[in-house]
């Protein structure tokens, strides 16, 4: 879930690397039911956001958002206890993936953290953060998941979507952060028989903005170009799609094939109009002549939902799409705010 437009320092401030042909055309007709499909989920988790949320889980305010919200990466160092407790009741709830979100700012501010929001200094981690970042993902991989997920996602300056332009000096700090948590990370997992998928922008992808504002689509190729010449791609979803919107989808999915490089799997953070997205999906992989099954994660969407649950279930059979996990953010359907529970109940997806 994007933050960014809540967030204004007012104060303080895949498996291959083969080159793909050219799309493939297609319409709406490419999409009808087939086949019962015989695609297999793997058990699901929790988007691992919020240690605390104290009033804001009722009253959604920005105020209370600042006074009360605690995030495992800014604040693990004051609730270890609660972090390793919840962390066991995620894990004896049966969910076997967990992600971690990493919500950081722009260059220039002399703070560590800032609310849920990490200062990068001189491109890097505080040591705090660092720390923090370590101590989690011990915890993480001492328990029984199989996966871990660590997530990106700009703030303030870093929210490419709040520019006007494309911004070098920011774009390069938010490349500098994000490849010194990848290597914190990296040395925290040597030799943990843990999964590891780096997000490298949360919900970058498969909105609007990739087409209507040039410098997301710049800052996009450039990102992307660079950790394939850095970092294993075996081990990246890439950028989460925000939703699935068509032609932004479209586009997005190109600017992996023009790189020659596919991530191995795809993440789409998927609420409202669900059905449309994911028929979007389905639609923009054929179009771009994509596996019609290409391995898809639901990044995420409303927390231990029944009726999302059998929607996407029904996706699988009738679209065959080929799902292959569920991770819930903790939001209820029909909640307001960023988050109402901490809670990571997680029977329907199950």
């Amino acid at each position: 879930m994007k933050l960014h437009s809540l967030i204004i320092f007012t104060v303080l401030i895949s498996a291959s690397c083969t080159k793909f042909d050219s799309a493939s055309t297609g319409s709406n007709d490419d999409i009808k039911k087939e086949e019962v499909s015989t695609i297999t989920p793997e058990m699901g988790g929790s988007n691992y956001t919020f240690i605390a949320l104290g009033k804001y889980a009722n009253e959604p305010t920005e105020e209370n958002w600042f006074s009360d919200v605690k995030t495992p990466v800014t604040h693990y160092h004051q609730y270890v206890h609660t972090v390793k407790e919840q962390l066991d009741a995620i894990i004896a709830n049966g969910q076997k993936k967990i992600a971690i979100v990493v919500w950081f700012g722009g260059p220039g501010l002399s703070c560590e953290t800032w609310g849920h929001t990490v200062c990068p200094q001189n491109g890097k981690l505080p040591h705090v953060v660092k720390e923090n970042l370590e101590n989690l993902l011990k915890e993480i991989s001492n328990r029984a998941f199989s996966e871990v997920q660590i997530r990106f996602g700009g703030q303030g300056q870093a929210d490419i979507f709040a520019w006007d332009s494309f911004k070098p000096e920011i774009y390069e700090s938010n490349k500098s952060f994000i490849s010194n948590a990848i290597l914190v990370s990296e040395q925290a997992l040597e030799n943990k028989k843990i999964k590891v998928y780096y997000d490298l922008g949360l919900e970058l992808m498969g909105h609007p903005f990739v087409n209507d504002k040039p410098w997301v689509k710049e800052y996009l190729t450039k990102l992307w170009d660079y950790y394939i010449q850095n970092f294993d791609v075996k081990k990246t979803i890439g950028f989460s799609f925000n939703h699935a919107h068509m032609d932004a989808t479209y586009t997005s999915l190109k600017i992996f094939d023009d790189s020659g490089v596919r991530p191995p799997i795809l993440g789409f953070d998927i609420y409202t109009d669900r059905q449309q997205h994911l028929q979007n999906i389905k639609l923009a992989l054929l179009l771009r002549g994509w596996d019609s099954e290409y391995p898809i994660y639901i990044q995420e969407t409303y927390r231990n939902d029944a009726t999302i649950a059998e929607e996407i279930h029904t996706a699988i059979k009738s679209l065959k799409l080929n799902i292959r996990t569920i991770m819930q953010w903790p939001l209820d359907q029909n909640a307001t705010g960023h988050s109402n529970s901490t809670d990571y109940s997680f029977d329907h997806y199950k």
